[in-house]
């Protein structure tokens, strides 16, 4: 030690004389009293313990805030999966008051667009519907209509013009009586809204059916409303965001799922106790 201290001393000096005079001073309070040779020893113990103990408390702080933060997560996880499954509840209720409505069975065998109206109407205002769609076994729409932006609960639907219905996988599936361990009631995400459809029988036989759809905008809201969340996006099979509640600036869109994790959420089993986090960077923020 005494070797290489000269030869650092002698490096310093050939270097920065000017540093020569500071590093003899140094020395010669170190050296000049016999308190400071036995004070630096415990001076150097209790630097090196509050280093140590800063460290560790920082390293705690840390992980209790990451563990609160993960804990919210996974909390505000369930209470979304739970408030959707409410509202596809309320929906199935709505369907089962309208489907077994007397009469409804019989106006959709005789293609009654008018003793739909109704019969249907009442249950539009009494249950607030924003859309609902009839149709009969072949998977035409009879009847088509939906709520106007901030319109009362009075007020009379508007018509609603739909192509394509029979192509609807919810459709496909009324007409064909399929049914899973769930029912023969189905829901999916179509065209920005959550729909959900049961089938109209008549003596056994599928006659039609009826569809209720509630917009992702009103949907991301509750579900909102429900977590606590900062805000709700909605993706598609693809990691596209298709409906968010985060407001963004008009150079700015919504982050794509990144490629690994959407390849983990496709991997999971249906029911597993488990979440997948990752960061990205929102509004400049992490």
């Amino acid at each position: 030690m005494r070797a290489v201290l000269c030869v650092w001393l002698l490096y310093v000096t050939a270097d920065y004389p000017e540093n020569m005079a500071f590093m003899r001073s140094v020395l010669r309070v170190l050296t000049s009293r016999i308190s400071n040779k036995i004070v630096l020893p415990y001076l150097v113990v209790v630097v090196c313990v509050a280093v140590a103990m800063t460290f560790v408390t920082v390293r705690l702080t840390v992980g209790a805030l990451q563990e609160r933060i993960d804990n919210r997560l996974i909390e505000a996880g369930r209470v979304t999966s739970d408030a959707l499954v409410t509202v596809e509840e309320q929906q199935l209720t709505q369907l089962r008051s309208m489907v077994f409505t007397q009469g409804v069975a019989q106006a959709l065998v005789a293609g009654d667009r008018q003793k739909l109206t109704t019969l249907l109407r009442p249950q539009w205002t009494n249950a607030q519907l924003t859309t609902l769609i009839a149709f009969d076994k072949r998977g035409q729409p009879l009847l088509a209509w939906e709520r106007p932006a901030n319109a009362e609960a009075a007020q009379p639907p508007v018509d609603r013009q739909i192509t394509g219905l029979d192509q609807w996988w919810l459709v496909q599936q009324v007409i064909a009586g399929s049914s899973d361990a769930f029912g023969d009631k189905f829901s999916a995400f179509h065209e920005q809204q959550l729909y959900t459809a049961a089938p109209v029988v008549q003596n056994g036989q599928v006659v039609g059916g009826l569809i209720v759809g509630l917009p992702l905008e009103e949907l991301l809201n509750h579900l909102q409303a429900s977590s606590q969340a900062s805000f709700t996006t909605f993706y598609n099979a693809q990691g596209e965001a298709i409906a968010t509640t985060h407001l963004v600036t008009a150079d700015e869109t919504t982050p794509a799922i990144p490629a690994p994790i959407l390849a983990q959420l496709r991997a999971e089993q249906p029911g597993a106790e488990q979440h997948i986090q990752s960061n990205i960077t929102l509004s400049r923020r992490e």
